[in-house]
């Protein structure tokens, strides 16, 4: 299932040509996220890429030697690394590196600046990380990239769209009216459907699809993927809670998503107290 209805699929398809002229996945990123999604690749096989990328490699060394990972020791080695924390956490860094570039240009409203959509987009992340750690998932470390990136159609209509992006903004906020609908008038898409459209021409894993493209609407997705988007849901509803750089106050809430989750008002607290001081670790890492 497609949050992309068939009447917009042109338009959608026509502007992601225009945001791949503008933007493009490193090469290297793409060669990782290939690598990892091989199911016959090793180790070695990623080494030997990641260590003809100086900065790549001393991101990933600062990135495992964090508080965010909380390691007991130094690693001083990439190979060191990637044996530790294993190939989807690396690739995870490196996508995270990378998305973190295109969070760049002006200003477009008082409410939206490339800053404050970062802000938000690492809020997600984080808070998409710590409800996963409660409900003891296994895939933590995608999960924290899934919500990092769920905001990407934003990033396809700030690129595009820049003027009418701000008027929208500021709109939604004035009228207080939901941005998705407002977005369809403008664009005839919202940021989901052009966030997917992205993620998929870049052959993101599916997981980072999901986030993108149903973190509004999480039960649109197919139902086995509603554990994943239902807790993209509840992240981006927390963060927009916790007002960290750009929010919407009038964001709607998809009751039968969170209660999906099975997830405690204690739980659901608990995670919101933990949140600050996990965010100020992530922020000095990612930025």
């Amino acid at each position: 299932m497609t949050i992309v209805s068939l009447a917009n699929d042109v338009k959608v398809a026509k502007v992601i040509q225009q945001v791949t002229q503008i933007a493009t996945l490193p090469e290297v990123t793409a060669k990782i996220i290939q690598i990892v999604e091989d199911p016959k690749a090793t180790a070695r096989d990623l080494q030997n890429l990641i260590k003809h990328d100086v900065a790549l490699s001393a991101k990933i060394l600062k990135v495992v030697n964090s508080a965010f990972y909380g390691l007991p020791r130094q690693v001083s080695s990439v190979d060191r690394a990637i044996v530790l924390l294993g190939l989807s956490t690396v690739k995870n860094i490196a996508v995270a590196t990378s998305m973190a570039k295109l969070f760049n240009g002006r200003e477009l409203s008082k409410r939206f600046t490339s800053r404050q959509l970062w802000q938000h987009s690492l809020a997600c992340g984080v808070f998409c990380k710590l409800l996963a750690q409660a409900r003891k998932m296994d895939n933590v470390d995608d999960l924290f990239v899934g919500g990092l990136m769920h905001d990407l159609g934003l990033v396809v209509e700030k690129q595009v769209f820049s003027k009418e992006l701000g008027e929208v903004i500021e709109k939604a906020w004035k009228e207080k009216t939901d941005l998705n609908t407002l977005e369809q008038e403008t664009f005839e898409a919202d940021h989901q459907a052009f966030g997917i459209a992205l993620a998929t021409k870049w052959k993101f894993p599916h997981l980072f699809q999901l986030t993108t493209g149903y973190h509004h609407q999480p039960l649109k997705a197919s139902e086995q993927y509603h554990e994943i988007t239902s807790l993209a849901h509840l992240a981006d509803v927390l963060a927009m809670r916790k007002k960290v750089g750009f929010h919407m106050e009038n964001t709607p809430i998809d009751a039968e998503a969170i209660k999906l989750l099975g997830l405690s008002d204690e739980q659901i607290q608990e995670v919101f107290d933990a949140f600050d001081e996990k965010y100020a670790a992530a922020e000095i890492v990612m930025n």
